[in-house]
This record gives structure tokens, sequence and C-alpha cells, in this order.
């Protein structure tokens, strides 16, 4: 919500600054927007061609076609970032026959979410599927040829070896902040970089309404406690403006599909199952905290079991003694 003034501000005539009165006002921000977007990166050689962001559908749809293309011309791949975004683009380049490696500051895949037993799993998986990873290290540049990006140059996090890696195509998969610049000296800002909203997601403007991911918001089930989600349920449902929302993640990569609910910020995590690569894959976590189960995290459950592990990060029950050795058979009471 923009609220319109007369050019009564001293310099309100000057270019760059806009109002949105009509449809053709919206679609000269959206290009303006977009020159802002292009001219902010401070990566050397972030404007070579083949460099790819994943910001919204079309970059998506982009991206597919790139990737039919690569794969025909035998290219490589690098995937920069290690998280939910990262992983998935990975996934997706080995199964479409492209060769790739994830480059990731952390030192494991996922880092906010998996224990390093967890991570474990899946770095075996990926590594078995093609997928090279490259841990403890940043990107610091990209070369290229005929503007086209052909080298991404790489630091170790601890300041040691710079080595290179060979691309003709690379995804930036690295999350996002919220983009509240506009509103921080109109607006509450709230925990985690959001607007900050009461349960019927509205700021502290009665006439405006923050909703996705630039919403900070009480999570009802866990006594209030503050959270800025990135997801897209999150997202679509948060429309509604008042629900009870338990937080919620899901991927599906290769053959393997899991499931997480609920928080795992400050939680002792109690894992089930050891699978194997190669052999059964079905494992998962309690995440527990104060004595409660407070989420839950399942890999190849069937409905119902990830139902029930939903179940099980909304109601909070107490966390037996012998719960890892319960395993799935403790949320489905």
């Amino acid at each position: 919500v923009i609220r319109l003034t007369e050019f009564e501000t001293p310099g309100a005539e000057l270019s760059g600054i806009h109002y949105i009165r009509n449809e053709a006002d919206a679609a000269k921000l959206v290009q303006a927007m977009e020159v802002v977007r292009a001219a902010g990166g401070r990566t050397p050689g972030a404007e070579f061609g083949g460099i790819h962001y994943l910001i919204d559908e079309a970059d998506g749809a982009k991206l597919v076609q790139v990737m039919k293309a690569d794969r025909v011309a035998g290219g490589r791949a690098v995937v920069v970032g290690g998280g939910y975004i990262g992983m998935e683009v990975a996934a997706q380049l080995a199964s479409n026959g492209i060769p790739s490696t994830i480059v990731m500051p952390e030192n494991r895949l996922l880092a906010r979410l998996f224990t390093p037993e967890l991570a474990a799993f899946y770095e075996s998986y990926y590594q078995n599927k093609g997928v090279n990873l490259c841990k403890g290290q940043k990107v610091t540049g990209f070369s290229g040829v005929a503007g086209r990006v052909s080298t991404v140059s790489l630091e170790a996090m601890d300041g040691g070896a710079k080595t290179e890696l060979q691309a003709s195509l690379v995804v930036v998969g690295v999350g996002a902040r919220p983009n509240v610049e506009l509103f921080k000296e109109q607006l509450e800002m709230g925990a985690m970089g959001g607007i900050q909203v009461d349960a019927s997601f509205k700021t502290s403007n009665a006439d405006v309404y923050a909703i996705g991911d630039i919403a900070t918001f009480a999570l009802k089930v866990y006594e209030g406690a503050m959270l800025r989600q990135e997801h897209v349920t999150h997202a679509r449902q948060s429309a509604s403006h008042a629900y009870d929302y338990p937080p919620f993640f899901y991927s599906r990569v290769f053959d393997l599909a899991w499931v997480f609910y609920g928080t795992s910020e400050g939680a002792e995590v109690v894992q089930f199952g050891r699978p194997e690569v190669g052999g059964a894959a079905k494992h998962g976590a309690y995440f527990v905290k104060g004595g409660k189960v407070v989420g839950g995290f399942l890999e190849s459950g069937s409905a119902d079991e990830n139902a029930s592990m939903q179940k099980v990060a909304k109601e909070r029950p107490a966390a037996p003694a012998d719960l890892a050795a319960q395993g799935i058979a403790f949320a489905a009471k």
C-alpha cells in the first residue's frame, strides 16, 4: 500500500522516483526494478551469460530450456549453494545427464536442518548420482569466453587454497533476504528481517498487510514463537490472513522424498533408522526441546506416516526415553 501525495517534496520531480497510479506506472516500475537488479551484482563476472538465478517461475522455465541445450552440448554445471534450492537443482541436473558440482560455504548439505548424520546419507546419495561436493568453499568470481561463463573461481572459507571449476552453466541458489527497505521507517520490523504482523497479518499500520516470505508472525502452536517462513505453502495460506500454521518443508529428488514439520532451532535431535545408499532409505529424526517433541523429519514415508509426523509436531507430546527405539511408531500412535 503506497499513499500518494502531491508534488510538494523538494526534488520529487527527479528521475528515479516512481508513483503508482495506473497499470502503465506499474509496468514502468517493473522495468526500473530489472535495471536495479542487473546493476546490483557484486561478484566479478556475474554479468556473463550462462549464470542463472532462480527468483520466479519464469526463471525456472528458462533454466529447463538451458539444461536441455547444455545436455546436448555436453556441458558442465556449477550450483552455488548447498541448501534447499541448490540440492533440488543439482538433482535435476544429474537426472538430465549434466555433470554438476555443488559449492557451499558450510561443511554439509542443508546445514540449517540436517545433522551431520542426516547430511551424510544425502551427500553419499548425491555423489553416487555423479554430483560433486565442494564444502567449505565460497565463489569469488566468474570468468568467461565470448560473453559466456567458462570458469568459476573458489576460495576456502578459512582463507586457504584458491581453486577453479570449469562450467558452461551456473545456477545460484543461495537464498534471499526479504526486501523491506521501503518500509523500514514506516512499519515495525520483526525478527529474522521481516515485517512484524499480528494474527491477521496486519502490520503496525492498520491499512497495510504483509503476507508470505516478508512477514514475521507468531506461531500459535509454539507459544507465540516468532517466525519468518520461506515456503510456498506459507505464502499461499497466509493470504487467508488468519490461520494456524505448522512450519513445513518437503523435497522430492531422485527417488527420495522427505518432509519436515515443526521447528528445529535449539532442539536436541533424536534419530531413528540407519539407511544405506542403495538399501533401505526410510529414516527420520525427532527434534526435542524442553522435553517435548517440537519437530519431525521423515524420509521415504507413506502418506499416513507423513501425516503422523505433522500431528506430532502440532501436538508436541512429551518425548519418551526410548524415542529412538520407537521410531516412526511413536508418531503413529
